[in-house]
C-alpha cells in the first residue's frame, strides 16, 4: 500500500453515510396489519429522520439570511410591475385558450397539408418548427376524435444500446448531434402554423 493511502485510511475524513431509508406503500400496509405497530413511530425513530432533524438548525439558519436578504431587496414601481406581469399571465392564458381551439380537428385539419411547415411542443420539449407529412385518425378510446400527426422533425440522435435506446425522441439542441426523424404526434401538441410549405 502506498503511504499516501495508508495516511489517507487511517487520519483521512470517514465517508458520508446517509440513510436510504424509503418507507413505501406496501410497507405502510403491512405495518398497519400488525397491532401496535405505528408508522410515524417507526419513521421518527429512524436514522434518516435523525440525519433531517440534525439539519434542521441549518437549515433554518439559512431560512433566516435569505429572508433578511429578500426583505432588504426594493424594488421600483413594484405595482406597476407586479400589475405588467399580471396582464402578461393573463394574455398567455388568452393565447393558450385560442390555441385549444385552433387545434381542434374541425378548424386544423384542412392545413395539414404534407409539406406545411409546423411548430410543435410535446411535454415541455420545444422541437421548433417541422414539416407535416401526413395525419391519421386515432382509432383507440371513445369520445371526441383524435388524430396525430407525422411529423419530421430534428432530433437528437438515438444510443445504438443501453436504458435509452428506446427512449422516445428529444428535440436536437445546441452542439447536440441530430437526426432527421419521423415522429408521430397528437394535434394538440401543435403550436403554430406557416403559410410556407416545402417539397416532400
Amino acid at each position: 500500500v502506498e503511504p499516501e493511502v495508508a495516511k489517507h485510511m487511517t487520519s483521512g475524513k470517514p465517508d458520508v453515510l446517509n440513510s436510504a431509508f424509503h418507507l413505501g406503500f406496501n410497507m405502510i400496509l403491512n405495518l398497519l396489519r400488525v397491532e401496535e405497530v405505528d408508522p410515524e413511530y417507526l419513521i421518527s425513530r429512524s436514522f434518516y429522520q435523525f440525519q433531517v432533524e440534525k439539519q434542521k438548525p441549518e437549515l433554518q439558519k439559512q431560512l433566516a439570511e435569505l429572508e433578511v436578504e429578500k426583505n432588504q431587496i426594493h424594488i421600483e414601481n413594484e405595482e406597476v410591475l407586479a400589475e405588467y406581469f399580471s396582464i402578461r399571465v393573463q394574455l398567455e392564458k388568452l393565447r393558450e385558450e385560442v390555441r385549444q381551439v385552433v387545434t381542434l380537428p374541425e378548424h386544423m385539419l384542412n392545413f395539414l397539408q404534407p409539406g406545411r411547415l409546423i411548430h410543435v411542443k410535446d411535454n415541455g420539449e420545444d422541437f421548433d418548427w417541422a414539416v407535416c407529412l401526413n395525419f391519421h385518425k386515432n382509432t383507440e378510446g371513445t369520445g371526441p376524435e383524435k388524430f396525430s400527426v407525422d411529423v419530421l422533425c430534428w432530433c437528437a440522435e438515438s444510443p445504438v444500446s443501453g436504458a435509452d435506446k428506446n427512449a422516445p425522441p428529444k428535440p436536437c439542441k445546441g452542439n447536440m448531434k441530430g437526426e432527421m426523424k419521423v415522429v408521430p404526434f397528437d394535434t394538440t401538441c401543435i403550436y403554430g402554423l406557416s403559410k410556407l410549405r416545402v417539397q416532400v
